[in-house]
């Protein structure tokens, strides 16, 4: 087995952790990282943002990431919103992506509140992560349908196992009609200039 450091990302409730679970499946030897449960239980914050939610010392949960990876033998899965914003150099990032009206759903179940769940939807919309990821790793793939989801699977597996494997098709999602069309129904609180 290859010694991978795969990073799992996306905006919150895009799937993130379903399929890195999924993936652990299939990598038995793989060690699945929470990034958000690291910085909980390493108490890794710099304090509390206007709305109330932590903010996360980057600095310091890069480098702890970081040696949680080189103690692993085998491949490291790192999951979370935050993998593109950490000073690690992945091998494969997979960028998880979700249809807003779903999403929003998905947060609202969550009980976000309107500004955070409209900020949220605003960053899946413009691809915050994955245009954050281009420069973080060798390769990255957007996956939204459940076909993407196995390809990026399998073909990780088959990487892991230095097995030859041919590449997903790597693309970019656009969501900004869905944005629009969210904004027109008024379930995006729109900003003023």
């Amino acid at each position: 087995m290859k010694r991978l450091l795969i990073g799992i990302t996306g905006s919150p409730g895009t799937g993130k952790s379903h399929l890195a679970k999924r993936l652990g499946k299939t990598l038995p030897d793989a060690t699945i990282l929470e990034l958000n449960l690291i910085a909980k239980k390493k108490g890794l914050f710099l304090g509390v943002d206007s709305d109330g939610a932590k903010i996360v010392d980057l600095k310091r949960l890069s480098s702890t990431a970081r040696n949680e990876a080189r103690r692993n033998k085998k491949t490291t899965i790192l999951v979370g919103h935050l993998v593109p914003e950490l000073e690690l150099k992945y091998d494969i990032i997979v960028v998880m992506r979700a249809n807003l009206q779903v999403l929003e759903k998905r947060l609202s179940v969550r009980h976000y509140k309107k500004k955070k769940l409209s900020d949220n939807l605003v960053c899946e919309a413009l691809d915050y992560c994955g245009l954050l990821c281009k420069k973080k790793a060798k390769e990255v793939y957007e996956v939204e349908t459940e076909k993407e989801k196995r390809l990026a699977i399998e073909y990780i597996t088959k990487v892991a196992s230095g097995k030859k494997a041919r590449k997903p098709k790597a693309r970019t999602i656009n969501k900004m009609g869905e944005l629009l069309g969210l904004l027109k129904k008024g379930q995006i609180l729109q900003v003023s200039p």
